[in-house]
């Protein structure tokens, strides 16, 4: 990650055979461990010693962890961590974590008001590291799960009674019970999204430095029964069951963003041909003012948000441009998607179509 996504290493943990690294850029921050165990707070989301390379925490930071982790329970999520205080020389954290119904996620919830450490207590600030090449000013988007045939809505209802998320429609025509399906060829999938906004009450958000109000945005994918090979079912398979697949990051600049980052050795899902050609996407590109011949060098998608303008606002353009990497991991499985959204706010139905072709292809 720092080499080739150009993450800035900041913070270290080492625990018996357990190493845990700290990265960041912007405000997006991952934690990698490279031996899943239980200790203090790095929790085993392990179920057997064959598990996969994956994506196992989605952490978030919350008001009032004692309540979060209490409303989580009685909705039915199975406790992980009962809530509790760690502390060291720089403060006090309030931590807890419950296992969300898809597949090996679990959920650590954080409250970090009275800390002013490097990361969390027990880790140590990484010094005489440069900085990466750059800053992409980052901020995570979404966190995309696939679940398995049918289970989507099971899954809706268990984050909003869980944690209070609401659906949030992918398109404006998308049906609310079948959710927003592509069909390509013999191939498709089904997508329903949920999000909560950082605004509300009880302040459950993706952990941020600023106040800004960023909704936590989840995307489930899921596989229409009777299909042909996609990648939808290839995870399943390769992740031997549901799961994160990928997490969207956002940037203000993605041609400089994917530029650096396939400099860097970074490897990303190359579009057809034909997608910049009038058979795709030339004329929606031209109306918006990017240059064709860039975004088809970089291999930038991009779709206007077209579906839900008004009539009136016939000359609001608004679009969103979005790249894929290839996957990380040895298995066919969690990878992610860099987005610049230029006044859109949702996903496109013509681009997801157009994402999923291109990624079939």
């Amino acid at each position: 990650m720092v080499n080739n996504l150009q993450f800035r290493l900041f913070a270290f943990k080492q625990v018996n055979d357990c190493n845990t690294w700290v990265l960041r850029n912007g405000e997006a921050m991952f934690v990698v461990t490279d031996h899943r165990q239980e200790d203090d707070y790095v929790l085993n989301t392990c179920k057997d010693e064959q598990q996969i390379d994956s994506v196992y925490d989605v952490s978030f930071h919350v008001k009032n962890v004692e309540e979060s982790f209490e409303k989580a329970v009685c909705g039915g999520a199975e406790p992980v961590c009962e809530p509790k205080i760690i502390k060291d020389a720089y403060g006090e954290v309030s931590i807890a974590a419950v296992r969300s119904c898809v597949g090996d996620v679990i959920h650590t919830l954080l409250n970090t008001d009275n800390y002013t450490g490097v990361f969390l207590p027990g880790f140590t600030e990484c010094l005489g590291l440069q900085e990466t090449e750059m800053d992409q000013n980052v901020h995570f988007d979404h966190v995309t799960y696939v679940c398995t045939i049918g289970d989507s809505e099971r899954v809706l209802k268990w984050y909003e009674k869980c944690f209070g998320l609401k659906r949030l429609k992918i398109n404006s025509d998308e049906d609310k019970d079948e959710g927003f399906v592509v069909r390509v060829n013999d191939v498709g999938m089904r997508l329903k999204a949920m999000e909560y906004w950082r605004c509300n009450s009880t302040r459950f958000a993706a952990a941020s430095d600023d106040n800004s109000e960023q909704p936590t945005i989840f995307v489930i994918a899921e596989p229409l029964p009777g299909q042909g090979k996609n990648k939808i079912a290839t995870f399943l398979r390769e992740h031997r069951g549901a799961g994160v697949q990928h997490i969207g990051l956002h940037t203000p600049d993605l041609v400089h963003t994917v530029s650096s980052l396939r400099h860097s050795g970074l490897e990303f899902v190359q579009p057809p041909e034909a997608y910049y050609t009038k058979v795709g996407k030339l004329d929606e590109i031209i109306e918006s003012g990017e240059e064709v011949t860039t975004l088809q060098k970089y291999g930038i998608l991009l779709d206007a948000e077209t579906d839900e303008v008004k009539p009136e606002d016939k000359n609001n353009n608004r679009y969103l441009m979005q790249v894929f990497t290839k996957p990380l991991f040895n298995e066919d499985t969690f990878f992610f998607e860099y987005v610049q959204r230029c006044g859109a706010t949702g996903f496109g139905a013509g681009n997801i179509s157009a994402l999923f072709r291109a990624i079939q292809k």
